[in-house]
């Protein structure tokens, strides 16, 4: 499921006249995890780098409907195993690559899709910087500061949700 993943983003970068320049594997969190270095796609429209971010998960889910779908039709206790792993892996892959809080394909989709760059890193340094003063003195927030504003606080709900599953389980 990985390598199909990371075939989508590069099969749709090419479909974009974009260059792949590199693919491998390489440590994310500590998990081994491979990768396409799909950089060359960011100066194209929005289209195509929502596109290339949505291809790798979108990838996970056909792989996952095509073993549903091969598990129903040849119900084989032999195959319909490792169908079903298969299928799970691909979804877990694809549900977390779309959690916008990690910086994967769903944080990259989010960033497009609002057009604005860093997010991340310009969400909180508008919370850390600008958000209290600019509340206190009632100032009207620009659009891009409602989306930090947004975004910041559902990190935040994240976050604590995280903790506490985390703590209770």
């Amino acid at each position: 499921p990985i390598l199909l993943h990371e075939l989508g983003h590069a099969l749709t970068t090419k479909h974009f006249g974009s260059e792949v320049i590199r693919g491998g594997m390489m440590l994310y969190l500590g998990i081994p995890s491979a990768f396409v270095d799909t950089t060359d796609i960011w100066m194209t429209p929005k289209r195509a780098r929502l596109a290339v971010a949505w291809a790798g998960p979108y990838s996970g889910f056909i792989l996952a409907g095509i073993c549903a779908i091969a598990i129903a039709l040849f119900p084989d206790p032999t195959f319909s195993p490792l169908l079903f792993q298969t299928a799970t892996i691909a979804l877990i892959l694809s549900i977390v690559n779309l959690n916008p809080a990690l910086e994967l394909d769903g944080y990259h989709l989010l960033s497009d899709a609002v057009e604005i760059p860093n997010l991340n890193e310009r969400s909180f340094a508008f919370f850390r910087h600008s958000f209290l003063p600019k509340l206190l003195k009632r100032e009207r927030f620009s659009r891009d500061e409602i989306v930090f504003v947004v975004f910041g606080a559902l990190l935040g709900v994240w976050t604590l949700y995280v903790i506490l599953v985390t703590v209770f389980v």
